[in-house]
């Protein structure tokens, strides 16, 4: 699932995208047909660019007559003239849990910040001693992550802070040797 915003004839739309997959089963175990749909969804709006065909399926190797399968067909506006990919606006800063938790030797942090900001994010021990500077720059608006590596560091109990501006976070993560 991803953003879009879709173009129609009707005017734009900031959508979520949905790639589905349709599957007909025989015997819970023989897929006797797989079909592919995009599907674009916006507020007050179902917009389905594809028409799933109707199927006449015959699978003469077991003992089933053939038969058909009604195909799909869902317009509820007019035809997608284009999609453009956008970036989501960041509203807020963010700092994630980092992954994996527990680690042994290295995990990942992300975080965002929604303003360009100077931006400082470290590790401490569990006696508040620091361990780690991974960030201490100037970035842009935006997600990022950084990789940790804790090879030099024994087992045990860590915390990670961000600072950016005011905005202060902290998490625990856990180091297994």
């Amino acid at each position: 699932m991803q953003d879009e915003t879709i173009q129609t004839v009707l005017g734009n739309y900031d959508c979520k995208k949905f790639l589905l997959q349709w599957n007909v089963t025989a015997f819970s175990f023989f897929d006797l047909l797989t079909l592919s749909d995009t599907i674009w969804i916006a507020q007050d709006n179902w917009i389905v660019q594809d028409i799933i065909p109707g199927q006449y399926v015959d699978i003469s190797i077991l003992p089933v007559d053939p038969f058909s399968i009604m195909g799909l067909e869902t317009k509820l506006t007019d035809e997608v003239v284009s999609v453009k990919n956008e970036e989501p606006v960041l509203q807020s800063f963010t700092l994630e849990q980092n992954y994996p938790n527990p680690f042994n030797p290295s995990t990942t942090i992300r975080y965002s910040i929604p303003t360009s900001e100077f931006v400082t994010l470290k590790v401490y021990d569990v006696l508040g001693n620091e361990v780690a500077t991974l960030v201490n720059e100037e970035k842009p608006a935006g997600s990022f992550e950084v990789n940790f590596s804790a090879v030099e560091l024994s087992s045990g109990i860590y915390f990670y802070k961000l600072q950016v501006g005011s905005f202060i976070e902290t998490k625990k993560m856990i180091l297994l040797k």
